[in-house]
């Protein structure tokens, strides 16, 4: 399975490469200011990884979701969720008080197909300070985890094959993490 992620120049960039690797994946990454956009239809899929800022200030982040081929697979980190709430119509939140380095929990709404093996609670890693606006959030997501104190922390769209995670799965903070990514490849393998 051939893979391309666009980095967002995050520091856990390499660590998504690598369980992706460790998924049997080849791994192609491209800077999300690179001079030419990447042809899609060379890879089975792409991964958007966290980063920091916004989503409309991550190079050519939005105008390559745009180009997207139909039913292209994408996975959405931290700010790849964001970037894919906004594209879609949504709104941010910056939180009061920032998420960076820390150990939450994500509980499961009973909603999501691609992660519904992983635990009703899974102990996941925090590096933000914005998240998703559920009060607005567009109805062509379904929210699959919610943290303790109700932020989404997971989405899946309804009519794409696009979903997302607010935290960081390749985090060493997250517990078997790697599953994540496994549960998203085997949703379009």
């Amino acid at each position: 399975m051939r893979i391309i992620l666009i980095d967002n120049y995050d520091s856990f960039t390499w660590n998504i490469v690598h369980y992706l690797e460790q998924c049997n994946c080849q791994v192609d990454v491209v800077k999300n200011d690179a001079a030419v956009m990447p042809n899609w239809l060379l890879y089975d899929g792409c991964v958007i990884s966290p980063g920091p800022g916004l989503p409309e200030d991550s190079g050519n982040l939005l105008v390559w979701m745009s180009s997207f081929p139909e039913g292209f697979p994408v996975l959405g980190v931290c700010l790849g969720l964001q970037a894919m709430v906004v594209f879609t119509g949504g709104n941010l939140i910056n939180l009061s008080a920032p998420l960076h380095g820390q150990e939450g929990i994500a509980i499961s709404t009973g909603m999501g197909e691609i992660w519904r093996e992983m635990n009703a609670k899974e102990v996941v890693a925090h590096y933000h300070s914005w998240v998703a606006d559920s009060v607005h959030l567009p109805a062509v997501w379904k929210v699959s985890f919610v943290s303790e104190d109700n932020l989404i922390m997971a989405l899946e769209h309804v009519d794409r094959n696009w979903n997302a995670v607010q935290f960081h799965p390749e985090s060493i903070l997250s517990n078997d993490g790697i599953r994540w990514f496994q549960f998203w490849l085997q949703s379009f393998r």
